[in-house]
C-alpha cells in the first residue's frame, strides 16, 4: 500500500511538472523537410502548419496555430518560427487536402512533436498520396431500391448529397483517387431499416490525369452487414 501512494505522489509531481512547463518566447526554430508518396513521388501544396500546445489534463491543447507553409513542386517545405511564451510544446502538423480540392491523402491529424526548440527540426514523410480526380458512372438499371450513398476511402463523400443517387440510369460522381492502387468502393443503402453494402474493386489508373471507369450495379451486389 506504502508503495501505492508513492507512486501516485510521483505521477501527481510529474503531472505538475508537464503542465507548468512553458517555453521561454522569442526563440526561433526551423522547420524543414520532404512530403512523399512511398513510391517517391513528391506531394505538392502540402499544407504545413505550426501548432502551439499545452498540456492539459493530461492532454494535449491547442492554443492556436501560429505559422504556417506549402510544399513546393518537389515536395519540400521550410519555414522559421518564433515562440510566444505561450505554449508548453509545438507541433508539426499536415493538414487535410480542402474538401473543395482534395488533392492528397494521408494527413497526420495528430502532428509530430518538434522536439529541438532553437535549432532546425527535419520532418519527412513519405505516407501521404496525391489524389487524381476520376468520374465514374455508375449504371443503376437494375436496382430497385434507392437512394445509394457512394463511399470512397480517399474521397470525402460525406460532404453533402451530391454523392447520393437516388433514381435507376446512369450517375456520374467525381472520385478523387491514388494513380497506382486498385481501391475498394463501397454502395451504401438502407432495405426495410437494414443496412446493406455493395463492394467494387476499381482497378489502378497508372494516371495523374483525369481518368473516367463505369460501374454496373446488381441487386445481387448487396449484401446485409
Amino acid at each position: 500500500m506504502k508503495n501505492h501512494y508513492l507512486l501516485i505522489a510521483m505521477f501527481l509531481i510529474l503531472s505538475c511538472d508537464r503542465d507548468d512547463r512553458k517555453i521561454d518566447a522569442g526563440i526561433t526554430t526551423s522547420v524543414s523537410g520532404k512530403i512523399s508518396e512511398q513510391a517517391g513521388d513528391p506531394v505538392p501544396n502540402a499544407k504545413i502548419m505550426i501548432g502551439e500546445y499545452v498540456y492539459y489534463k493530461h492532454f494535449d491543447k491547442l492554443v492556436k496555430w501560429i505559422d504556417s507553409t506549402t510544399t513546393d513542386v518537389n515536395g519540400n517545405y521550410q519555414k522559421t518560427f518564433t515562440s510566444t511564451g505561450n505554449g508548453d510544446f509545438y507541433k508539426l502538423v499536415i493538414k487535410p487536402s480542402p474538401v473543395t480540392e482534395q488533392k492528397y491523402f494521408g494527413e497526420n491529424e495528430n502532428g509530430v512533436e518538434i522536439t529541438n526548440i532553437g535549432s532546425n527540426f527535419i520532418y519527412d514523410n513519405n505516407r501521404m498520396f496525391n489524389l487524381y480526380p476520376c468520374d465514374v458512372t455508375f449504371n443503376t438499371q437494375d436496382i430497385s431500391v434507392f437512394p445509394l450513398l457512394i463511399n470512397h476511402g480517399t474521397t470525402n463523400t460525406f460532404q453533402d448529397d451530391s454523392y447520393f443517387i437516388y433514381e435507376k440510369g446512369s450517375a456520374v460522381k467525381r472520385l478523387y483517387r491514388t494513380k497506382n492502387y486498385n481501391e475498394p468502393l463501397f454502395i451504401l443503402r438502407s432495405v426495410d431499416n437494414k443496412r446493406q453494402m455493395a463492394k467494387v474493386i476499381l482497378p489502378a489508373t497508372n494516371s495523374n490525369q483525369n481518368t473516367t471507369q463505369n460501374v454496373v450495379l446488381k441487386e445481387s451486389d448487396f449484401d446485409f452487414y
